[in-house]
């Protein structure tokens, strides 16, 4: 459904792994991926609280990084492809 989106996320998260390796806090990948999302003029919501349910009751709240909702699917469609062609482009 989203093929090219997941593509542009994957090689975002590939390019972290690559700079910095691994054996890192969640928290180091967590802001080397907001700053290479940046970088690829990815849209993002940052730490978005979701909570956490199991069997029924709220287990806890974590936040985690989001990909932006208020864009309209095209705005987000054209900035991965621009973002797709600069990466293509190096």
């Amino acid at each position: 459904m989203y093929k090219e989106e997941g593509y542009q996320l994957m090689g975002a998260a590939f390019e972290v792994y690559n700079e910095i390796g691994y054996g890192m806090a969640e928290e180091i990948y967590q802001q080397s991926l907001e700053i290479e999302m940046s970088l690829r003029n990815i849209p993002f919501l940052t730490k978005q609280e979701l909570e956490v349910f199991y069997k029924g009751r709220s287990n806890s709240r974590r936040k985690r990084l989001g990909v932006h909702s208020s864009w309209s699917k095209e705005d987000f469609l054209r900035n991965m492809e621009k973002t797709r062609a600069n990466y293509e482009s190096i």
